[in-house]
């Protein structure tokens, strides 16, 4: 079993990631041993996000550190999951990479493509970005529809990210957009990311962002082209008092696949709709056992590589120029 301690106990990994490592622990592949945070309070505060509640009761034994130095050299450390502002990431993930441990970032990997870049010259196949729907039984099962081919050729395909102002960062520091990107890079993210991933990269792309009332980009409204079809994602962050929404219809030659509040459901041509069976498995919890996996297999990983989550920031990049051109297609 590794052992595993987490660098910001905020309240992404509350929520997200300690559930997973519970999860784990109970299979006997890591035990979370140590947590890292620059304010004591954390270790007992429970937050509110906009996908779950975090709940800091009943974590077990975990020894809780606020000198980062003193727990690295206190604690027999395999994994170190990096749950920080986007704005540390680079610093923090080359710092633990080049001290030998097996890295899990969050997303999104940087604030810039040259960063990730020197992220990925660093990694030496132990570095992981949490790009989490590629973990998720319901975008996997889109990923697979695409690739088999049952019901033919995508003909377009939507997304949707909708969420409350993240008001709960560490010093406000989501909707500041030189620490965070805004929306745009933050939260869209997951949505450009999860479409590469099923379909690709795209031949051109195009993009109209704004809202700065509550932050730069706090709104994103993006087009990527492909041969013969286009996929369209929204990511807002700008919702006040709304709930947090995450979606996606997916149209091909013979049927129509959407998903709404976690739930897929088919619409063929031909037949009755069906909602097919999927794991209910915690796709945080399944991002990492995949890097634990393949780490203790001594495999290659192939579902979520950091030179991809590199392209899906250079990806954000090209997007925001064509925001700033006022929407122009720009090659990528």
């Amino acid at each position: 079993m590794l052992n595993a301690a987490v660098i910001g106990f905020g309240g992404i990994f509350k929520g997200s990631h300690l559930p997973g490592y519970k999860t784990l622990e109970e299979k006997g592949k890591v035990k979370l041993v140590a947590a890292y945070d620059i304010s004591e309070a954390a270790f007992t505060k429970d937050v509110e996000l906009n996908i779950a509640t975090s709940d800091v009761s009943g974590y077990g034994d975990i020894r809780f550190y606020t000198d980062l130095e003193e727990m690295l050299q206190k604690e027999d450390i395999d994994l170190i999951d990096i749950c920080i502002p986007t704005y540390l990431h680079k610093q923090y993930a080359i710092d633990m990479l080049d001290r030998g441990y097996l890295v899990l970032c969050e997303k999104p990997m940087a604030l810039s493509f040259e960063d990730c870049q020197e992220m990925v010259a660093a990694s030496n196949g132990k570095l992981m970005i949490g790009q989490c729907l590629r973990f998720s039984p319901e975008y996997l099962y889109a990923k697979q529809l695409v690739t088999e081919g049952a019901y033919g050729k995508p003909t377009s395909a939507s997304f949707r990210r909708l969420s409350p102002t993240p008001a709960w960062g560490f010093e406000n520091w989501f909707v500041d957009a030189k620490r965070s990107g805004g929306a745009l890079l933050d939260l869209h993210i997951h949505d450009l990311d999860i479409a590469r991933f099923i379909f690709g990269e795209p031949k051109k792309v195009s993009c109209i962002s704004g809202g700065k009332q509550v932050s730069e980009d706090a709104f994103a409204y993006s087009t990527l082209y492909y041969d013969d079809f286009a996929v369209f994602a929204e990511g807002r962050w700008d919702q006040v008092n709304m709930p947090f929404i995450a979606d996606f219809r997916l149209s091909f030659e013979k049927a129509n696949v959407v998903c709404t509040d976690g739930k897929v459901t088919v619409y063929p041509y031909e037949g009755e709709a069906f909602s097919p069976e999927l794991s209910g498995d915690s796709m945080y919890m399944k991002e990492i056992e995949y890097l634990i996996d393949i780490f203790v297999k001594g495999e290659q990983n192939v579902q979520n590589p950091p030179e991809s989550a590199a392209q899906s920031i250079r990806l954000v990049e090209t997007l925001r120029q064509s925001s700033r051109e006022h929407g122009a297609t720009l090659d990528f």
